[in-house]
Parts: C-alpha cells; structure tokens; sequence
C-alpha cells in the first residue's frame, strides 16, 4: 500500500493575522478572544505581521489575540534534522504550560512550517513571535485622593477616599521577544 506524504514545505497555508503576533493582548472581554477550532490540523507558516516563525519562549496569557497563547517549548531545528516532534505549550493562568499538544516542524531552509493540530478549545490559539504592532492594554487603577491633614466631620484625622480609573492605553511596540 502507498502512502501519499504531503511536504510541508511546498504545500502549507498561511498564518499572518497582525493580532496572532506575541506581543498582541487580547481585549479583556472573551467575546473579543479568537481561537484555532475552526483551523483544520495541517502544514502552517508564520509570515507577514503574525512573525517569520512560532514564538520558542512563554507566551502570557492574553496575547495573541487570545486567553490561551500557544508556543513552541523548545529551540528551532536544523535542516538536518528534517521533521522533528515537537511540544506545544499553552500558557494559563498558573503557568505557561497549562494545556499543551504535540506538533511536527520543518525547517524548509529560509523558513519552518508546522503540522499544527486542530484545536479542541475555545481560546486557545497558536502564536507568531512578532511584536511590532499596535495594542491595547486594559488598565484598571485604584488610589487615595485626599489631605492627610484636613479635618473630619470637626474631628481631626484624615480625609482620605479610594478613587477607581478605568481606560485603555493604545501603545506601539518595535522587535520580535518581549
């Protein structure tokens, strides 16, 4: 019996979504996070705005565009070593390595492809290692207003009362590791 084997390096689709890159956060409210569910297990590349390859090292909860970033748990391959096994981890709120599943990569010579597997889960999605985009990052910050010397009600004391700010900060980051 012959088995057809698809090359990675000839036959793969594109990721390049801006907002898959590692230094992309995610919008606070779920509705906003994206995910990989709907993408068919497969040979991927990495280009355009999303980065030139897979993130190698932790990725935060709540970049790339999701609550649950994917990245590669170890270095990049040679050519050598042809397709090799590899780990993906998927950052949660305890630790970068929450959930994780087992891909193959390539190094086609000026770029890797990734035979990535379909996502079971809602957000969670694989990440690109560019961070030279546009973000916003939610802000919510509580302080004191007051004179520590003014008096109370007649009595003398401090005047003192909590003050919550919320707010969106739009900032623009240049390189690829965070």
């Amino acid at each position: 019996m012959f088995l057809f084997q698809v090359d990675g390096c000839k036959n793969y689709s594109v990721l390049s979504e801006a907002d898959r890159a590692q230094g992309n956060y995610a919008l606070p409210d779920p509705p906003y996070y994206k995910y990989d569910t709907h993408r068919v297990t497969g040979w991927y590349r990495f280009q355009g705005a999303a980065g030139d390859q897979m993130q190698d090292k932790c990725v935060p909860t709540g970049r790339c565009g999701t609550k649950h970033p994917g990245w590669l748990e170890s270095t990049h391959l040679t050519i050598a070593e042809g397709v090799v096994t590899r780990k993906v981890c998927f950052s949660g709120p305890q630790n970068c390595c929450s959930w994780s599943n087992i891909i193959k990569v390539k190094n086609c010579s000026d770029y890797y492809v990734y035979e990535l597997q379909r996502m079971p889960y809602l957000h969670y999605r694989y990440c690109g290692n560019a961070c030279a985009c546009n973000f916003h990052s939610f802000y919510k910050m509580t302080y004191l207003v007051g004179n520590l010397n003014e008096e109370a009600d007649g009595a003398e004391g401090s005047l003192l009362r909590r003050q919550t700010l919320f707010g969106f900060v739009t900032q623009e980051i240049a390189g690829k590791n965070l």
